[in-house]
This record gives structure tokens, C-alpha cells and sequence, in this order.
């Protein structure tokens, strides 16, 4: 991958006849995405992010104004029927996985025509919020609170700190239940989860997006910590039991934190990087990483890359750190988990690295998947309660 620019994609019109483009995105500041026209060719329907959401726009190509349809929902897969006047989408909800809706094409009253985990109806669910906070530069972040279930208020609990990959991603308000992201398993097991989106995170604007370069763990981990701080000031977490896991680039960070603060007693760095300079050599998206840190790795900027790679200042950390990879990984090459496993055994620090064999850049295998959540559990209780609990994922 060639060195790229981080922005926003665009929306533009392509004039068959006279073979002109016309970039309209003027005045819409996110991503459009699943872009389908009117029968008329007057409007365009698409998706966008739109913060911890997934909404519905309409453009007005006479006009140029963009129309937002739907309000604190996360919809995807827009299908309209031939005539589109009716359409048929996918939304998700924080105690319900994905349900096939339908509507016309005002999306004013989407009805739901599937149900497709009733199952859930019997079980006990944590109730998920949107939370803002203010950071020290007086930056506002937002991220989803997942309560445990049972949650009291003015009791604190146990809170595992989930970041997102990307960096060019975001948290959603969704159903937490994938192997990803198993935040429903943890509220079970009576803790809270914080989903931060630091500067960096899509759906909040070009400008915030790029609010972390060339700043990997500088102001992003400040805006995950002033999360921290809000969720102990606002009661609900127990500052003496804080946890952090993340995969990717969530994994490089949590290799970042455990090294700038022992404020959490357990980690898990998933699919994580810790040496940027050897990440950008062995890569499969070299051109990426240089977007984030001035350029590839020279006498200019080797320095720097230095200074934001964890493996740097490995002899700071104390936080106990799983690392799990997959054993076939070209996104994050397996030399990043080796290197840093290896700097943390030779200074005798608690640290165990799991291989997934067969697997890429995410967990595919039934079995692995398993194992993830049940792993990292087992670690991460056993070193933020002191009570090792394996339980079943079953």
C-alpha cells in the first residue's frame, strides 16, 4: 500500500455524457457509504457514521443539501425495492443483535420483521449509555458505558477499558457480544465496560479523525484516560480495579498504556504492535503507517517512531499483559508480539503470549474464538480481583 492521506471519502457525481466528476460533499463531514439513487436520479440515499450511530442520509442533487433520516440508530444494508419506495435494512440495538426492519422512504416508523436470537428474551442483559467526557485540552470524547447486570447506582465495580481497532474505526451503541467484543459476557460476570472513542475514531468528522496524527499515544491515550477518570469520578467504576484490553490498533495501545501508567491491574493486547519501526518493514500496509508518523522511517523521522513504539519504554511496565495473535497475521507479522514478549520476559515481567494458528489478522475458528473469551477473562479476572474464575462460554 502506497503512502495515503487520511480523510473522509467523498460523494461525487460522474456525468457519463460529458465524462466530468462532481465532488458534492460540501457541508456532510463523515463517510458516505451503500449510496443508491431515487428512481427519479433527483436524490441519492446512503449510510454514514454518525458518532456511536450508523444513520440514514438523503442528498438533493438539485440542491446540494443533505437530509439526515434517521436519528440514534445503527442501520446498514439499505435494499430498496425496484420502485424505491420501500426499503428493507438491518438495525442493531444494545440488548439486540441485528433484525431485518422495513420501511418507505421517509424511515420515519421502521418496522421489524425478524426476530432472530429469541433466546435473549431469557436472559439477563447490561443496559448500555452514551457517555461524553471532557479531557484535560477540553476536548469532548464520547464512548458507550455497558453496565453490568444488576448494575446499582452509587456501587462501584470492576471496569474493563475496550479500544477499538482502526485507528480509523469507532465503537458503535450496538449489541456487544461478538468474540471481538464480548462486553455482554463480561456485564454478566458483573463488570462494566468503557468504550472509548479517542481522537482518531471515525463518525465525529475529518478534523477529529485526524486528531491523532502524527500523535499516536499522545493525545488518543489521554483521551482513554480521562474516560477512566470520568467513570471512577462518576461512580462507577473502582479506580483499584481498572483493566484495559484491545485488539489491533486497540492492541497497540493497550502495549502503549501498560508502559505509560500502572493504573490497571491486568491487560490484553490483541493483534497488537510494539516496534513501529520493524511494523512499517514486514507490514502489508506499510503506506498506512507512514501516514500516522511523518513519513516512512528515516534519519528525520526514525526518532519518533521510536518514541511511540511501546517496546521503547518496556522497562516502565508492571500491568500483568496477555498477548494473543494470530499465528498467520501479515496486517501485524508475528515478529510485533515476539519482540515484545520477548522484552518483557528478559525484565521478568508477567507476560504470556498465545499463538492462533491458521489465523490472520482476526479469529475466524469457532474453537479460537472461544478460547479468546474465556482467556482473556481468566487473566484478567485473576489479576484485577485475585480470584482466578474460569466460567463457561457456552
Amino acid at each position: 500500500m502506497p503512502f495515503r492521506e487520511i480523510l473522509n471519502s467523498h460523494l461525487v457525481l460522474y456525468d457519463v455524457a460529458a465524462k466530468q466528476a462532481r465532488d458534492v460533499s460540501a457541508g456532510f463531514d463523515n463517510s458516505p457509504g451503500n449510496v443508491t439513487w431515487t428512481p427519479d436520479s433527483k436524490a441519492l440515499f446512503f449510510t454514514a457514521g454518525d458518532r456511536v450511530y450508523s444513520s440514514v442520509f438523503r442528498f438533493d442533487v438539485a440542491s446540494g443539501k443533505y437530509t439526515q433520516l434517521t436519528q440514534r440508530l445503527i442501520v446498514r444494508g439499505l435494499s430498496f425495492d425496484k420502485n424505491r419506495a420501500r426499503v428493507s435494512m438491518v438495525i442493531d440495538a444494545p440488548i439486540s443483535p441485528g433484525n431485518v426492519y422495513s420501511s418507505d422512504a421517509t424511515f420515519a416508523s421502521p418496522r421489524r420483521l425478524t426476530d432472530a436470537n429469541p433466546q435473549l428474551a431469557s436472559l439477563a442483559l447490561g443496559e448500555s449509555e452514551v457517555v461524553t467526557w471532557k479531557t484535560p485540552d477540553g476536548q469532548e470524547v464520547e464512548g458507550v458505558l455497558l453496565k453490568p447486570v444488576g448494575y446499582r447506582a452509587g456501587q462501584r465495580y470492576p471496569l474493563l477499558v475496550d479500544i477499538h481497532g482502526g485507528p480509523t474505526g469507532a465503537h458503535n451503541f450496538g449489541f456487544k457480544a461478538s468474540w471481538g467484543s464480548p462486553g455482554q459476557f463480561w456485564a454478566g460476570q458483573g463488570w462494566a465496560v468503557l468504550y472509548p472513542n479517542p481522537r482518531g475514531s471515525t463518525g465525529y468528522g475529518e478534523k477529529f479523525m485526524r486528531g491523532n496524527i502524527p500523535d499516536w499515544g499522545g493525545g488518543d491515550y489521554r483521551d482513554i484516560m480521562a474516560g477512566v477518570d470520568a467513570m471512577v469520578t462518576r461512580g462507577v467504576a473502582d479506580g483499584d480495579k481498572l483493566a484495559v484490553t484491545g485488539w489491533s490498533y486497540g492492541g497497540y495501545m493497550t502495549s502503549w498504556v501498560v508502559t505509560q501508567t500502572n493504573r490497571f491491574k491486568a491487560a490484553m493486547e490483541g493483534a497488537g504492535l510494539a516496534d513501529l519501526v520493524s511494523m512499517y518493514g514486514t507490514t502489508d500496509i506499510p503506506g498506512y503507517i507512514a501516514s500516522f508518523f511523518r513519513g516512512v522511517p528515516n534519519k528525520e523521522t526514525m526518532e519518533f517512531y521510536r518514541q511511540r513504539s511501546a517496546i521503547t519504554f518496556v522497562d516502565n511496565v508492571t500491568t500483568p499483559l496477555l498477548i494473543l495473535h494470530g499465528g498467520n497475521d501479515q496486517r501485524v507479522p508475528i515478529g510485533q508480539p515476539m519482540e515484545y514478549f520477548r522484552a518483557l520476559k528478559d525484565r521478568g515481567k508477567i507476560v504470556q503470549l498465545v499463538f492462533y494458528p491458521r489465523e490472520g489478522h482476526g479469529l475466524s475458528e469457532y474453537y479460537h474464538q472461544m478460547d479468546k473469551v474465556r482467556r482473556e477473562f481468566d487473566w484478567i479476572n485473576r489479576y484485577t480481583l485475585g480470584t482466578p474464575k474460569s466460567v463457561s462460554t457456552r
